[in-house]
């Protein structure tokens, strides 16, 4: 209790009990978003099992779109940034030599009309 704000009253300040209640806010709206985000990837998932690229086992938010070369990876990473998408490529030494990949990261912000964008960038992509 040597803090300048306890010298004098060993209260919570008020900053803490407010950023507090908005951590329980939080935790209490984390299972509507928790199932907005499973949601978010069986939808990504069901979309790009019609890729030519080999979507990588993941149940989390992150998923893996094993594309093989860096050049491709890279190219395709570009080509989606001006879809709009932003979607990075993972190379060597980060991953395995041959196994370049993209890192498609998916929210429970993302909405349904932002997945299908990703998913008809790519379709393009693999035109």
């Amino acid at each position: 209790q040597f803090s300048r704000h306890l010298i004098y009253s060993t209260a919570m300040p008020a900053a803490q009990a407010f950023a507090l209640q908005a951590a329980l806010h939080e935790v209490q709206q984390g299972e509507a978003l928790r199932q907005r985000l499973q949601q978010n990837i069986r939808h990504f998932r069901r979309g790009a099992a019609s890729l030519p690229w080999q979507l990588m086992d993941s149940e989390s938010a992150i998923q893996p779109l094993l594309v093989g070369e860096n050049s491709e990876a890279v190219a395709l990473s570009a080509q989606l940034a001006e879809a709009g998408c932003w979607v990075s490529a993972i190379r060597p030494p980060t991953v395995p030599p041959g196994t370049a990949r993209l890192r498609i990261t998916l929210t429970a912000a993302h909405r349904p009309e932002d997945i299908d964008r990703l998913l008809e960038a790519l379709h393009d992509a693999a035109g």
